[in-house]
């Protein structure tokens, strides 16, 4: 009786924590190769643009938010003051919370386009209140226009993208469409293997994502740039306006408009170019920020979506699906960590269970997809590309944990920008601004993870336990890409932050 109670009740109830893992792991796989069947199946409507109308042109508004931007303000505010839109309808608001150079030079740039007879101006903040949603919100009172047009620092629109976005919602029949998105691709794409796997992931994201979830009608997100906005939506008291109660607050005002009424439209035929993180550590920090405000949006909003009536069930479990996608990565640092003791129980796995393994394939079809919609054939580079970010997703699955577990726990925190340029300054500038950085904080954690995957490995591979096997191989993989990653990171910073600009050295204390 004592070896029932201490070994098979512990046993099974592992086995079952670990199966039920599984489960809920294999249900976002296979939800993924959904979502890749669906765009396939509408390959031939690929050129999903629309006319442009014959009456005339409303006011726009274009807000660029920035915070220490120097490296890329310049282009930015220079593309957008050469839209191909009549001057007297076209208001740009540069929305600056910056704290180093980049004032001066948006100044400059802001003077020179006013002399060229566009109306620009230049909205700077002492305090960085609410970070990017209080300044979209705080500029909102002094838009001019109907509609109001996104751009991050770092994005590089068309002369003629203001006009392509605003078409659809001009169209009849189009009064509650209260955003659209265009797809994003990279100007950097080539720089770097993480650049180039970086935009893989974010063409899957939009070209069979999002484009999926659009054509079934399904609820999707405005991603914060890149897209314009109906001002009447965003003014809407259902709608509530920009909310700082999200460190993805796109996500949280898309949803909240959704369920006011709204709806969305996403452009697949419509690009506009951004720049792709070209640190690791920079891709780790926006991962974090991802993970953290995607939980907080679903913590407020997963009840209103579950029992909203303006969609079927299926829309609901869609949309709860999309808000809950980054709760992947505790589930796979569970699994991880119960796989020790596991191994230690004997425990005995069903034999149905080699039937979840198609779920694993279901992302890496996903962005297999995006790649043959966009640039196909497919190739080598396309599956090595796939395998690194399968292993770079199970590395940061502690760091993206801690951020699920802090956004549980409603602890605030500071909306960290990724950098916008690979410039050494710019790397040393930002080592001096935070001396200890997320990449620092998760290391000793993940070193352990990694020896612990380690000696799991090994001692499945000594008990012939190919399920547990290769989860820790895996997690082996994974964590040690990571570590790998953020030790690099960690010698470039040091190093670079003891060069100035103009090319001399310095040393600092603590920065090294």
């Amino acid at each position: 009786m004592n070896e029932v109670l201490g070994h098979t009740w512990p046993a099974f109830a592992l086995t079952a924590a670990w199966l039920g893992i599984g489960i809920c792991l294999a249900g976002y796989g296979f939800n993924s190769l959904w979502l890749a069947v669906r765009a396939l199946c509408h390959f031939r409507r690929i050129a999903d643009g629309v006319d442009m109308p014959d009456g005339p042109w409303p006011a726009v508004t274009v807000q660029i938010p920035l915070y220490n931007e120097q490296h890329v303000a310049r282009r930015v505010i220079d593309c957008c003051a050469r839209f191909e839109y009549p001057n007297d309808l076209l208001q740009i608001q540069v929305l600056d919370d910056s704290e180093d150079q980049t004032r001066q030079l948006a100044e400059g740039r802001v003077q020179y386009w006013r002399e060229q007879g566009v109306d620009i101006d230049l909205l700077p903040r002492s305090e960085r209140d609410g970070y990017k949603a209080g300044a979209l919100q705080a500029a909102l009172g002094t838009a001019s226009g109907e509609f109001i047009c996104l751009f991050d620092a770092d994005f590089q629109p068309h002369p003629r993208f203001l006009k392509a976005v605003l078409a659809p919602m001009l169209q009849p029949g189009r009064d509650r469409c209260g955003f659209v998105q265009a797809r994003w691709t990279s100007a950097n794409r080539h720089r770097s293997r993480l650049t180039n796997a970086v935009t893989v992931a974010l063409e899957g994201h939009f070209a069979v994502e999002t484009r999926a979830r659009s054509l079934q009608s399904h609820w999707f997100a405005f991603n914060g740039s890149g897209g314009i906005w109906r001002r009447q939506c965003l003014e809407d008291p259902a709608v509530g306006g920009w909310s700082t109660a999200s460190l993805c607050e796109d996500l949280d005002l898309s949803y909240r408009a959704q369920l006011a009424g709204w709806q969305g439209r996403y452009l697949d035929s419509v690009a506009v170019s951004a720049d792709a993180p070209e640190r690791w550590a920079d891709f780790r920090s926006q991962q974090f920020r991802w993970a953290k405000g995607s939980v907080q949006t679903l913590l407020r909003l997963a009840g209103p979506v579950l029992r909203s009536s303006r969609l079927p069930p299926w829309h609901r479990i869609q949309a709860t699906f999309h808000m809950a996608g980054y709760l992947v990565h505790p589930l796979l640092l569970v699994g991880l960590l119960l796989a020790g003791p596991l191994l230690a129980l004997d425990a005995d796995f069903p034999r149905w269970l080699p039937w979840l393994l198609p779920a694993a394939f279901g992302p890496l079809a996903l962005l297999a997809a995006g790649q043959w919609r966009l640039r196909r054939p497919l190739g080598l580079e396309l599956a090595a590309t796939c395998s690194v970010l399968l292993l770079v997703g199970v590395g940061l699955c502690w760091s993206n944990s801690v951020a699920v577990w802090e956004a549980a726990r409603h602890r605030p925190s500071e909306f960290l920008r990724t950098p916008k340029s690979d410039c050494r300054s710019a790397v040393a500038e930002a080592y001096v601004r935070d001396p200890w950085p997320l990449e620092n904080r998760m290391l000793v954690p993940e070193i352990l993870l990694l020896l612990y995957a380690g000696l799991v490995l090994g001692a499945a591979i000594h008990s012939r336990a190919p399920a547990i096997g290769w989860v820790a191989l895996l997690g082996l993989l994974g964590f040690g890409s990571v570590v790998w990653h953020t030790w690099r990171d960690r010698w470039q910073r040091g190093r670079w932050s003891r060069i100035q600009p103009g090319g001399s050295e310095h040393t600092s204390p603590g920065h090294v």
